[in-house]
């Protein structure tokens, strides 16, 4: 009898030892950290997934991966993917869950990839002075960015038609391959993080905001009221896994 009580006992030792084996396995197989990867890595792995989920309907033509940095330069932000003829979406890194993987696009691009329309404007009390060929004119409700509280929203056009774009604002404002591009934070109303974001070069000791073309001094307490932006925003759903 008492063999008997024994051998019990040691099935069940064995038997937990077996699942805490498996339950390692599985949740090492699933945890990966996207601080264990170089920004170079994290450029090829997310150029495989693009090519092979998004390039293989003829669509596009070729795409380029770059690494979008916060104002120190250094820390990267998240990527974008830029496609030939036109298009291009958002990429962010995150932990892998049950739910999703370790890349996510933006959750405005449709799933097929393909981009949304957006354009340019400034946030003014008055009518802005012409950009070049351009004029900022006033469009209730149409355009992409937040109509601030305390100033109008102006959109760039032809002096009647905005102008919508497909491609990413650094591809519309010629930004070379090689010039370092910037995405900086911006916060809400009560210093809260929120997901708008400044697409944005540097130029000298300032800023480019690629949204208004203007040049302006980035301070990290700036608003979504204070400053024209590009809302970003990730779902960690599988159906936004890249």
């Amino acid at each position: 009898m008492q063999g008997k009580v024994i051998k019990n006992i040691v099935k069940i030792i064995a038997t937990a030892m077996l699942v805490c084996v498996l339950f390692a396995c599985l949740t090492g197989c699933l945890y990966d950290d996207p601080t264990w990867y170089t920004t170079e890595q994290h450029i090829k792995r997310i150029s495989k997934l693009v090519q092979r989920h998004y390039m293989k309907d003829g669509d596009y033509t070729s795409f380029t991966v770059q690494p979008l940095y916060a104002a120190d330069g250094e820390t990267v932000v998240m990527y974008l993917v830029e496609f030939k003829p036109h298009g291009f979406y958002f990429v962010s890194t995150n932990n892998i869950t049950l739910a999703s993987k370790m890349y996510l696009r933006d959750i405005i691009t449709e799933p097929s990839g393909k981009s949304r329309e957006w354009s340019r404007y400034r946030l003014s009390e008055e009518q802005p002075e012409n950009y070049g060929d351009f004029v900022w004119i006033q469009k209730q409700g149409y355009g992409y960015g937040s109509k601030s509280e305390y100033m109008a929203t102006w959109y760039e056009s032809d002096g009647e038609n905005v102008f919508k774009y497909v491609d990413s604002p650094y591809t519309i404002a010629g930004v070379s391959q090689n010039e370092k591009r910037y995405l900086l934070k911006l916060k809400d109303s009560n210093g809260e993080k929120t997901n708008s974001y400044i697409p944005a070069i540097k130029v000298g000791e300032e800023y480019l905001n690629l949204m208004s073309m203007r040049k302006f001094k980035y301070d990290e307490n700036l608003t979504g009221n204070d400053s024209e932006h590009f809302g970003i925003s990730f779902f960690g759903k599988p159906s936004f896994n890249l």
